[in-house]
């Protein structure tokens, strides 16, 4: 039996796909699930024989659980998330980390005051595109980086905010389409260009009528070395799910949409198809991962890196920090539409915009 006992906290469908993720890696096991609806914790414990709760409080003070993973809304990770590492638990937790710049600070505080392991899943990070991305820029193949793009067009219904309270609501989800689907597209902003300097945005709310928060935003990020990043987000149910990401350097500009990876010099592309050929093989099948098609099905390998570090005392490749810088730049666009003016970070005395 494994060393590494998980408890895995909130049972909606992002909790089944944790449950994949620490079982398929087989380095960990699961002791509890925990939930309010004690019928989706029982459900999860009977398909992987173990234990359920309703109380994630109870299961802190269980001392064979060493390692907790966040499964809950938004507004419910920060709270979880400190307590956890407080009480000397490992902590993986779902994205986004939290809903605001307090609860952000606080958690990279904790975090680094802990000497226990702490990640947050941003899966894409292991995907194949990004990492092919990362192995050309390493050979230097794409020079000086000048610029970038991030950009997501999605789809969901009203059917989709209707299935859970706590979805399309700022005190809850903390947002929209920002801080739930296209921050793993800006995600990739922070991969390549490291923390934000400033953020001009505009957050709006244009035809998701049973929401109150945005269903698009567009803005322009600059970050060190006179670089600057513009994206683009947008919820519209006529729209088919498309994901791009493009990073211009001196000497080729990379496109990255979902699965492929192309640039505009030939001989570069053929270093890009080598280099992602060898990638997409490095990858296991993992077309069984519950969820929705969106998430992908790297969860897996975020778990794998998140135990492997617990076990040889290595940084996440989603360190807190790290993730933290996607969660800035979220919360600095609705900061930026709240006050109409181009933002600084840290940021300070945030509001949250009232879209109408």
């Amino acid at each position: 039996m494994t060393d590494l006992k998980c408890a895995v906290i909130g049972c909606g469908v992002i909790g089944s796909t944790h449950a994949w993720g620490i079982t398929n890696d087989q380095q960990a096991e699961i002791k509890y699930f925990c939930d309010i609806l004690p019928e989706r914790a029982q459900k999860l414990a009977e398909k992987y024989q173990c234990q359920f709760s309703t109380d994630w409080k109870e299961i802190l003070k269980d001392p064979e659980v060493n390692i907790i993973s966040i499964a809950l809304p938004h507004y419910l990770h920060a709270s979880v998330f400190n307590a956890a590492l407080k009480v000397g638990k490992h902590v993986i937790c779902e994205k986004p980390l939290c809903t605001t710049p307090t609860d952000l600070y606080k958690m990279i505080e904790v975090s680094k005051n802990s000497s226990k392991v702490s990640a947050c899943i941003f899966q894409h990070r292991f995907s194949a595109p990004l990492k092919t991305l990362q192995r050309f820029i390493a050979l230097g193949e794409l020079g000086t980086i000048q610029s970038a793009h991030a950009e997501l067009a999605c789809s969901r219904t009203q059917k989709y905010y209707n299935a859970d309270e706590w979805r399309g609501t700022w005190d809850m989800e903390g947002g929209g389409v920002m801080i739930n689907q296209a921050i793993h597209t800006f995600d990739y902003l922070s991969v390549f260009l490291g923390r934000a300097k400033s953020l001009n945005a505009k957050v709006e709310h244009r035809q998701i009528e049973g929401i109150e928060v945005e269903d698009y935003g567009s803005g322009t990020i600059s970050y060190n070395n006179n670089v600057q990043a513009t994206f683009k987000a947008i919820n519209d149910p006529k729209k088919k799910w498309d994901v791009s990401f493009s990073l211009t350097g001196s000497e080729t500009t990379v496109i990255v949409n979902d699965h492929s990876i192309t640039c505009d010099n030939e001989v570069k592309q053929s270093i890009i198809d080598t280099i992602h050929e060898e990638e997409k093989k490095t990858q296991a099948q993992t077309l069984n991962a519950p969820g929705k098609e969106c998430y992908g099905g790297l969860h897996n390998f975020a778990f794998s890196d998140f135990f492997q570090c617990i076990e040889n005392g290595h940084t996440p490749i989603v360190n807190i920090e790290s993730a933290s810088y996607t969660n800035e730049i979220i919360l600095g666009a609705y900061h930026s539409t709240s006050t109409n003016k181009e933002v600084t970070f840290p940021l300070q005395d945030y509001i949250q915009p009232t879209l109408v």
